[in-house]
């Protein structure tokens, strides 16, 4: 698949949304869409378009996904339901297959308003637009009946009042909760099929916890950040698609004060008085969840929740490619450095994608390279086949007792590191250690906060204390930006390297060269003289990479796969001749990968 066709078969939602068809209350009899034929109008014009269908029946309190898009009549215009594997799966004899969900009385209302509806593991996530243009998100459980309902509510006050015993982490109770519920189910009601007993029990044993009706934002790979300003008030999300939206979670100050402890308990880090906020990782079902949070006094109206939730799939380089964060010219100059083992950091304001782009890049290495990781917050991954080894380090907030950065980046002169990955540089302590490993010969790539390439290098001048000769090490600072608070683009809009000179013997810093720029018509690679690229191009005895960089592109827009498993044989090409900046034959590289 070339990078420019589309990626429908990798995230179907991104390209095409479902069409949502309102059902009459007496369903086709009373229906201008229905044929003769006993099909549905609605349902064949979204099935010529490529999009999946929702038919929604607001009266009845049912929706109904396609599942199987090879026929045009209505799950009620069905035969004898099949029980080959699922009860609740319905299939006519033109092949087409239904997905039913009943919707409680209380969470019809707002059906009429629906613009997006989609299943997320035992939930099913609704948004609604009003009037005044908000999108607002609300999560009924994924059950095909009345019966189902009743069940969830019957075992969630049974299981309620039950103790719970040791358990060794979040995740954990979650899974006990889970097992424990769906033998009870097993026993009582054998007749139900098993994936619907085991969809119920999840719902269950999420509902026991702190963060149970949290959970169907935490399942969603189109979530991306979490949000509670204060006990009390609702909790907000961001979605990929549909920018910030509302739910009708609220958190009062009892559950406020069961979340603290579970994270305490989680993160084993101080959370008081004394150490009033906290960033610590959660694992959620098969998701990485990292929490920052606040509480008196310094947060003065109560707990405050910033979640972010990382995908279970990362971000590639072709995803990001393909949804407009980079472009291919600018891609090809990324891999190329981070293949010439360049000293990048990537810049850009909270919420950006920083730590998004470093992991795309990170999986265009080649196998062979020793990798060390140091972290606050584990948001890198493991690659197969890859030597990485990552070190946790406690976060800024934590003052007590610390595994400090500083001291885990000094060691790592002793562990013999191909590439450095610092993860983000907070403070001046931060800054101060990256720059001491860069003076003795290691290379790096890491994330910093700032909005421009010369803020950045500002702040390690005047804020961190660095020196310009130290500072002149930096080859590359990349920076993001999101154009528009709350919604999810997400775009690299300055890459620039660093210019600098050796006088008596001293290096210097000379200033910095913006080699692409998203704002520029023009996205000419225009490098300097004394700049960063031309540099270690030089080093490897090759006077201009311009048609390197022409040469990865190529290999880019042909080879290029969805797949993040097979990214690093674009490292290990450009070092097939020992020498990233002598790539050759891309074409015929390429034919062996497809």
């Amino acid at each position: 698949m070339s990078l420019m066709q589309s990626v429908a078969d990798v995230e179907p939602l991104q390209k095409y949304p479902p069409k949502i068809v309102k059902c009459h209350l007496q369903r086709c009899g009373a229906c201008p869409f229905s044929t003769k034929t006993g099909d549905c109008r609605e349902i064949v014009s979204s099935q010529k378009e490529g999009m999946p269908v929702v038919l929604i029946e607001p009266g009845r309190g049912f929706l109904h996904f396609q599942t199987k898009h090879s026929g045009g009549a209505p799950p009620w215009r069905t035969s004898e339901p099949q029980r080959e594997k699922d009860d609740h799966i319905q299939r006519d004899p033109t092949g087409n297959e239904w997905e039913s969900v009943y919707i409680e009385e209380e969470a019809r209302g707002d059906l009429d308003k629906l613009v997006l509806v989609y299943p997320v593991g035992p939930y099913v996530s609704l948004f609604m637009r009003s009037e005044d243009g908000r999108t607002a998100h609300k999560a009924v459980p994924r059950v095909k009946s009345p019966l189902e309902m009743e069940i969830i509510d019957r075992l969630a006050k049974e299981f309620s009042v039950r103790s719970v015993s040791e358990f060794s982490s979040f995740n954990n109770l979650v899974e006990k909760w889970h097992r424990e519920v769906l033998a009870q189910i097993s026993d009582e009601l054998p007749e139900i099929d098993l994936q619907t007993r085991s969809r119920v029990a999840r719902v269950v044993a999420h509902s026991l916890t702190a963060l149970g009706p949290l959970f169907p934002l935490f399942m969603d790979e189109l979530v991306e950040d979490i949000f509670l300003d204060r006990p009390g008030s609702v909790v907000y999300f961001d979605h990929r698609f549909l920018g910030r939206c509302s739910t009708l979670i609220a958190i009062g100050q009892d559950v406020a004060k069961r979340i603290i402890t579970l994270l305490r308990a989680e993160s084993n880090f101080h959370l008081d008085r004394g150490n009033p906020s906290l960033k610590s990782e959660v694992f959620v079902e098969r998701g990485l969840l990292r929490f920052s949070v606040t509480i008196p006094p310094l947060s003065h109206d109560g707990l405050h929740l910033e979640i972010r939730r990382s995908r279970t799939k990362p971000f590639t380089l072709y995803e990001l490619i393909e949804n407009g964060t980079i472009t291919i010219d600018a891609a090809a100059l990324l891999v190329l450095a981070i293949n010439a083992r360049m000293n990048i950091t990537i810049a850009g304001e909270p919420g950006t994608g920083k730590t998004t782009l470093l992991n795309a890049l990170d999986f265009c290495t080649p196998r062979s390279w020793r990798k060390i990781y140091v972290e606050d917050t584990i948001e890198s991954r493991i690659q197969n086949e890859h030597h990485q080894i990552r070190y946790r380090v406690d976060p800024v907030d934590e003052t007590r007792g610390r595994l400090s950065k500083i001291d885990e980046v000094t060691k790592a002169l002793h562990r013999s590191p191909d590439y450095l990955i610092l993860g983000e540089i907070q403070e001046a302590n931060h800054s101060k250690a990256l720059f001491q490993a860069l003076m003795s010969g290691l290379r790096s790539m890491q994330t910093c906060h700032s909005s421009s390439a010369a803020a950045l290098i500002s702040r390690w001048k005047f804020g961190h204390g660095i020196p310009e000769h130290a500072i002149a090490l930096m080859d590359l600072v990349i920076v993001l930006d999101r154009p528009q608070p709350g919604k999810s683009r997400r775009v690299v809009k300055q890459i620039a390297e660093i210019q600098r000179e050796s006088e008596d013997g001293f290096l210097r810093l000379k200033g910095i060269n913006t080699i692409y720029s998203r704002s520029r018509l023009s996205e000419s690679c225009d490098l300097s003289q004394d700049g960063a690229l031309l540099q270690r191009s030089q080093e490897f005895g090759v006077g201009d990479p311009g048609h390197c960089l022409q040469d990865v592109a190529m290999l880019i827009r042909q080879s290029l796969s969805p797949d993040v498993e097979t990214h690093w044989k674009i490292g290990e090409l450009l070092w097939a001749n020992g020498n990233p900046f002598k790539l050759s034959l891309p074409h015929m590289v390429a034919k062996s990968l497809r």
